[in-house]
């Protein structure tokens, strides 16, 4: 019996391995996902500081055509212990830490720049002071656990003053793609034969989620090499992902393959279109998704059922209709260009050029009659393809 994609999705998720942790330097941190509260031990900045270059000063000390006795100069990193005295000021550069005493800030262009005695010429409309936890206040939260570390979350980690982060282990993959027609790219095609686009593309995908890929092969369609590479990788991966062998061929043996290995099959076949044959089986404590041959299904079903990752749906509306009959839910790929989405007329389960023209997968609903214009859809992306 076909299982929903709503529970093929609660199944997977609800096998996905735990991922250890571990503690690796802030600059090699780049692509992990977080597996702590950043916290912040200190305020940022920890100091007062200037906005701006010019002259520190009491505001009350400031009289229209009076110059100001210039006590001393600060400039940013400096350390000092200088007091302003009333009357004076302080030339100061920005980010440089605030005399005591200092509360404005006048930009030096509302000056005469002068070095010794220094004329004000107009008071500021704020005081161009940094206060102390402008940024951030100690013991605040910057950065939740599970977060995608990049280089704006590096930055804000880095100004807390943290040099080691903790971070999930990268799960350890094993890719196993399978089918006598499939040679490598760069190979001489013989008769029969087409390029494994399937390795090239859920590899491409393990990798931007910051999985560790342990072993990726293509097999041809023998039971005997496929059960081989599946037992050298037993105790040295967390996942198993394989394409091909899952539909009602007669090479189509991969669960017969698990079941001799004593797998435990969860589920094979999904009321979807594409990927309906998809299966997903638990090898020990191996988890084991094993998705269509066809590439479309491959690349689909991998989106909504590698549980490494959280797909990011929205509710739009079609821009076109489309008018094919669905016997169950159906993907289809489109196009959202942020009012709607463009379902494309041909939907070829083989085709890969139609995958660098869409940016979105469509979730019709299973119906005999067409979708119209207008309808409210989920999509399943989109993804950046500029």
């Amino acid at each position: 019996m076909k299982i929903s994609i709503k529970e093929a999705q609660r199944i997977t998720s609800a096998h996905m391995p735990e991922q250890g942790i571990e503690v690796i330097p802030l600059m090699e941190s780049c692509g992990r996902m977080l597996a702590e509260d950043i916290i912040a031990e200190i305020s940022q900045p920890p100091f007062r500081r200037s906005a701006m270059d010019g002259y520190a000063l009491h505001k009350e000390d400031y009289v229209a055509g009076v110059s100001l006795p210039v006590a001393c100069e600060i400039d940013a990193g400096d350390i000092h212990s200088c007091v302003l005295e009333p009357g004076t000021a302080v030339r100061i550069m920005t980010g440089a830490r605030l005399p005591e005493g200092a509360n404005l800030v006048v930009r030096q262009e509302d000056t005469d720049y002068g070095e010794d005695f220094v004329l004000i010429k107009k008071l500021p409309q704020t005081d161009n002071i940094c206060p102390v936890g402008e940024d951030f206040l100690a013991g605040e939260t910057l950065v939740e656990k599970g977060r995608k570390i990049d280089a704006q979350t590096m930055a804000c980690i880095a100004a807390a003053g943290k040099q080691r982060v903790a971070v999930y282990r990268p799960p350890r993959v094993m890719l196993l793609t399978t089918g006598t027609e499939l040679t490598e790219p760069g190979m001489k095609l013989k008769l029969g034969q087409i390029y494994n686009s399937n390795l090239v593309y859920l590899s491409a995908r393990l990798l931007e989620l910051g999985c560790r890929i342990v072993c990726q092969k293509q097999v041809e369609d023998n039971e005997q090499l496929i059960e081989r590479e599946l037992l050298k990788v037993e105790g040295s991966v967390d996942y198993i992902i394989t394409t091909g062998g899952v539909s009602v061929g007669k090479k189509d043996f991969m669960e017969q393959i698990l079941q001799k290995m004593d797998a435990r099959i969860l589920f094979h076949g999904i009321a979807i279109k594409p990927g309906m044959p998809t299966m997903f089986s638990m090898l020990g404590k191996i988890p084991v998704l094993s998705l269509s041959g066809n590439p479309y299904a491959a690349s689909c079903l991998f989106e909504y059922l590698f549980p490494y990752h959280t797909p990011l749906c929205i509710e739009t509306v079609l821009a076109n209709s489309f008018k094919k009959p669905r016997p169950c839910l159906r993907i289809v790929r489109g196009f959202f260009d942020g009012k709607g989405v463009t379902v494309f007329v041909r939907q070829r389960n083989g085709a890969t050029k139609e995958g660098v023209q869409a940016n979105c997968f469509v979730e019709l609903p299973a119906g005999d009659k067409p979708v119209p214009e207008g309808e409210k859809v989920v999509i399943f992306g989109p993804w950046n393809r500029k």
